[in-house]
């Protein structure tokens, strides 16, 4: 499993405010996912999961807004351990 996600940390107040989408092309295919339904408190969202389903791959919409990325890997269960870190 992987999953797409997005921050907000510098330049925007939210998700709201940047019209938020993701585009994902694979060759000739192209699946766009809009984020409808922005959290203007929560500034980390998982946009979507990608899954190997018997020969395809499957791709589902999440758009789930969470505090942080230890918050997200609860949900999804990676078991990473977050630090903080800078650029």
């Amino acid at each position: 499993m992987v999953t797409i996600f997005a921050m907000i940390y510098e330049g925007a107040a939210n998700f709201a405010t940047v019209n938020a989408r993701l585009t994902i092309r694979n060759g000739a295919q192209e699946i766009f996912i809009p984020l409808n339904n922005p959290n203007p408190k929560l500034t980390f969202c998982t946009i979507c999961v990608i899954r190997k389903a018997g020969d395809t791959v499957e791709i589902t919409k999440e758009e789930s807004y969470v505090t942080d990325h230890s918050q997200a890997d609860g949900h999804y269960g990676f078991g990473f351990r977050w630090v903080a870190g800078s650029k």
